[in-house]
């Protein structure tokens, strides 16, 4: 399988979920400072599960090839549960420090496994306002067993795999467009079917991550399933249509009303989504408390919930809103309604991948 070739696109973001798979493609956009979005899909995987194998990303390939993606260049991100991560303490970096080494070292200490068995990269964290003896970094590594394993997958299906990208680093980049002009420190919240990933930003560099498999969108779905009796399609439609503020007026596709055991499972989700984040941004606050936190932008499958982020923002205190891919890129007319979904900007941050961003 040969796909055509534009040299002025980008390698493609393929973000492939549990249950959908999300591809963006980009091109320079003509203020040369921008992106524009040349190629977007979402679709839903054949075999929903939350691994990966051969045949699941030769099934993406084929669907790339058919709609208009352009080249074999692709940008992935390293599985959550594959990161190796940690703030660490570090030396001030001065002349003759080797602050890289002393990261590696120490993210090798802290994960037990051999310095020279992954892949790393840091980056320095902005002084908190409570005074430390030590400079920190943000470091993050894949083993190298882990990330070969990986690869063979995609390079089995024909892609060339440009490189492994973090998910928060992808996160923060596509989200930059929307980085408060003010010195501040704001927040991304993407809401996935396995799990939920909270990123935190102080102006543009991440300080901070939290992974949360309990609040992915799949034990929701499975519970209106299940408990409540809704069928998949009608859970579909409440996951990207409903919350708890506004269900108990909405109605079911069928016209009945919806159940009150259904509210109790949405409002029950949103509490501890509440509470969870709650938890995050108030150590992020102390760490930093001479800055504000003003801004919590909302991504991935179920991001677009209507009034999903009016909640969270009367919750938190905090400006919220879902965002989507078509508002972080110049967006052509014709890919505006694909490229209208939250659920599209970590592959459009993959996207944006460039040597040492």
């Amino acid at each position: 399988m040969k796909f055509p070739n534009h040299p002025s696109r980008s390698a493609i973001g393929l973000d492939i979920g549990g249950r959908h798979a999300k591809a963006v493609q980009l091109e320079k956009a003509d203020n040369a400072s921008g992106w524009r979005l040349a190629a977007v899909a979402h679709f839903p995987r054949t075999r929903v599960a939350p691994d990966l194998k051969s045949e699941d990303v030769h099934e993406v390939a084929e669907v790339l090839f058919r709609r208009g993606f352009s080249g074999h260049r692709v940008v992935i991100a390293v599985p959550n549960e594959k990161l190796l991560s940690g703030v660490l303490d570090v030396p001030a970096r001065a002349a003759n420090v080797p602050v890289e080494q002393i990261a590696r070292m120490e993210l090798a200490r802290t994960s037990r496994c051999s310095p020279d068995s992954f892949e790393m990269g840091c980056w320095d964290l902005p002084a908190p306002a409570r005074a430390k003896r030590n400079a920190q970094v943000m470091a993050v590594g894949c083993a190298h067993q882990e990330a070969n394993a990986f690869l063979d997958l995609f390079e089995s299906a024909g892609l060339d795999v440009r490189a492994l990208d973090v998910r928060a680093c992808a996160l923060a980049r596509a989200a930059a467009p929307l980085m408060p002009a003010e010195k501040a420190v704001w927040a991304v919240l993407d809401l996935g079917w396995l799990s939920g990933m909270l990123v935190v930003l102080y102006g543009d560099s991440v300080v901070y991550t939290r992974t949360l498999p309990e609040l992915g969108v799949r034990s929701l779905h499975e519970s209106l399933n299940k408990r409540c009796g809704l069928d998949g399609d009608v859970a579909d439609y409440l996951l990207s249509d409903a919350n708890a503020r506004t269900v108990t007026d909405a109605a079911l596709p069928s016209g009945g009303s919806l159940p009150p055991e259904a509210r109790g499972v949405l409002a029950g989700y949103l509490d501890s989504l509440t509470h969870e984040l709650k938890i995050s941004l108030t150590y992020v606050s102390h760490e930093y408390s001479d800055t504000p936190l003003t801004r919590l932008l909302l991504t991935g499958s179920s991001a677009g919930m209507p009034d999903l982020a009016k909640h969270l923002s009367g919750e938190l205190g905090l400006e919220g809103r879902a965002v989507t891919a078509a508002e972080l890129c110049e967006c052509p007319p014709a890919l505006l309604e694909a490229a209208s979904s939250p659920a599209l900007v970590t592959a459009s941050g993959l996207a944006q991948f460039t040597e040492g961003r």
